[in-house]
């Protein structure tokens, strides 16, 4: 089905090839509503994208930067079989499939989150003939692809369904024979009135065209060439088609490599993304919602911190999906009352908790009630005897030296050394909540996984052998963070520096935006908020999904004469920054909104040294 299987054993080798030059795809820019929905609006919303992959046999989603989400097996619908179509209509995802069930399913996801059910059917028109493909729904029908069939003297059409009644209301013969994915789009034209034609787009492997339907006044025309890889327009192979009301996007799917391109309303590419963890991309949709919400889905992922010593008053974040603004309870057991609980978004609840002194020592569930829909982690929280201790770690590029500060008495408990593990100048520093990880400046630019061993004062240690190698051909390597299983890495360079995201798992990274300016440093999330510390503007800047573009929050103001913002980490209420100077070097906390709450002078209390502090982060345990 996707050709060029001669190919296959060197797929592995041709994507790591690309990689150097491959741009991520900032998905959902455009926050428009689901394929077909009648009532789209211009509003802010990254937006989610839905992919099968054949070989897996699933339904994945990923968030707006391409990162997985969730994934789900398609063999509770029907095992066996070839998945060619899927779209979503508001209220159900409808999957077609062709050999051997020839049917299109209308499917739920279970109460759990976890599994796919299917409720209704329907048989792929003509008759369950000749092969079905792609599907969309336009807010009232169902569209569906056929590419046809010798045998029974059928032609490639496109059919319109009513799936009320389960009938063909109609069939337009296709104006090429080799169609596959399909869409509709009903359009949001920019400022200027601009955008692409309301009515459905497919792809076609034979003439690699996308071509446009008018479901208004029935007609066919060619709308845009497919996007070409990197290896040339041999391997054009157009597997899947969305859009969000004004940018397409359009999987590309081979033996020898798999992309998805961001394009224009015209089709004209903007950015790509290469897939690493599936090998035969093919139909897919955009939705501005996550579709587990619609669906009464409640989950929890985690909580941090993940501990609270008893007689204690915290706060914490529960981190999942299927959240509301209203409807919403939170279940930390007996003895430990949740004060309140405020749904920041669908994925995160901030809660603040009174343990009792009598609450019991030991792990315990969580859980999030939404509308009656009732989600547990189970031992996801535990009360502890004593309570959590803060620490800021930050590194010292002077020295080469990684710092762990107590907050409290601001006492140093422990310092290591980097030496050993480059012979850069330490700048970035991470955690990811089990490992941490730094970066170095010089000739190496890679990020490093290391250990800080108890009790060992004189060098980290590289955790076995892992360490990505950012490829960065210009610029210093600078701020480190983590986030949702992937590291964030900032570099500087002329004119302006870089953001680039890292996978640990497959060691890849793609360049992910610009910075605001050419001396980006430290970054942290704030939830799913990227903020990154600027040093040449001296300010701390939000970075916009919708627009590509940094806006600032506030000011670093000059405390005592320091002002030379490098590093920044966020404790769950409040920013800290490292603001290193030739005469001073702070770590300073901030409120989010830029209020100055206080300050540890380095070089006047634990420090006796000029340190040159870089990368900064906040722990508790």
């Amino acid at each position: 089905m996707y050709g060029m299987n001669s190919l296959k054993a060197t797929k592995y080798l041709v994507l790591m090839s690309l990689l150097s030059g491959c741009l991520l795809l900032l998905a959902g820019c455009n926050p428009f509503l689901d394929d077909g929905i009648t009532d789209a609006s211009a509003v802010q919303s990254k937006g989610y994208f839905y992919v099968t992959d054949q070989t897996s046999y699933s339904l994945i989603m990923y968030d707006y930067n391409m990162a997985e989400i969730q994934r789900w097996a398609l063999d509770s619908i029907v095992a066996g079989s070839t998945v060619q179509g899927a779209t979503f209509d508001g209220k159900n995802i409808w999957l077609a499939f062709s050999n051997p069930s020839y049917r299109i399913f209308k499917v739920q996801i279970d109460s759990t989150g976890k599994s796919l059910k299917w409720v209704d059917s329907i048989k792929a028109p003509p008759s369950g003939k000749g092969t079905n493909r792609g599907i969309a729904w336009d807010g009232q029908y169902l569209w569906a692809l056929n590419s046809g069939s010798t045998t029974y003297s059928y032609s490639p059409s496109l059919y319109k369904i009513d799936v009320a009644t389960k009938s063909v209301l109609a069939t337009y013969v296709l104006p090429s024979g080799e169609p596959r994915a399909l869409t509709f789009v009903n359009p949001v034209n920019d400022v200027y009135g601009k955008g692409p034609r309301k009515g459905l787009y497919y792809t076609d492997i034979e003439k690699k065209m996308v071509y446009y339907f008018s479901t208004e006044r029935p007609y066919f025309d060619t709308a845009f060439s497919a996007p070409e890889p990197p290896l040339g327009q041999y391997y054009v192979y157009p597997t899947g088609v969305a859009s969000d009301g004004q940018k397409f996007y359009v999987i590309n799917s081979s033996d020898a490599a798999d992309n998805f391109f961001r394009l224009d309303y015209t089709g004209r590419p903007e950015s790509r993304h290469d897939f690493f963890k599936v090998e035969h991309p093919g139909a897919m949709f955009w939705s501005s919602v996550d579709i587990r919400t619609i669906m009464g889905v409640v989950t929890i992922n985690g909580c941090a911190p993940a501990k609270g010593a008893a007689g204690a008053k915290i706060e914490v974040d529960i981190t999942g999906s299927g959240f509301k603004s209203s409807g919403v309870t939170v279940d930390f057991g007996a003895n430990i009352t949740v004060d309140s609980a405020k749904v920041i978004d669908v994925t995160r609840i901030h809660a603040y908790l009174n343990i009792a002194s009598s609450a019991t020592l030991g792990k315990r569930s969580i859980s999030v009630t939404v509308s009656g829909v009732k989600a547990t982690l189970t031992d996801g929280f535990e009360v502890t005897s004593v309570p959590l201790t803060e620490y800021l770690y930050f590194a010292d590029q002077n020295m080469n030296r990684v710092y762990q500060l107590r907050i409290e008495d601001t006492v140093i408990v422990g310092y290591w050394s980097t030496k050993l593990v480059s012979a850069g100048s330490i700048q970035g520093l991470a955690y990811d909540g089990h490992d941490f990880w730094i970066t170095c400046s010089g000739s190496d630019k890679s990020i490093y996984k290391v250990t800080f061993p108890v009790g060992d004062t004189n060098a980290a240690k590289v955790a076995g052998s892992t360490s990505i190698s950012l490829a960065v051909s210009a610029g210093t390597v600078r701020g480190l963070t983590c986030y949702n299983g992937y590291l964030w890495q900032t570099a500087s360079g002329t004119p302006n520096g870089k953001l680039y995201r890292a996978n640990p798992d497959s060691a890849t990274v793609m360049e992910f935006a610009t910075a605001m300016s050419a001396e980006p440093r430290g970054i942290c999330f704030v939830g799913q908020r990227l903020l990154s510390v600027d040093n040449k503007n001296k300010t701390v800047s939000e970075f916009s999904t919708s627009s590509f573009t940094w806006n600032t929050i506030f000011t670093i103001p000059s405390t005592n004469g320091a002002q030379f913002p490098t590093g920044l980490s966020y404790d769950g209420t409040n920013l800290w920054v490292a603001n290193s100077s030739t005469n001073m070097d702070l770590l300073e906390k901030f409120s989010v909104t830029g209020t100055l709450i206080g300050y540890i002078d380095i070089k006047r209390g634990p420090i006796t040294y000029d340190p040159s502090i870089t990368g900064l982060i906040y722990i508790a345990k």
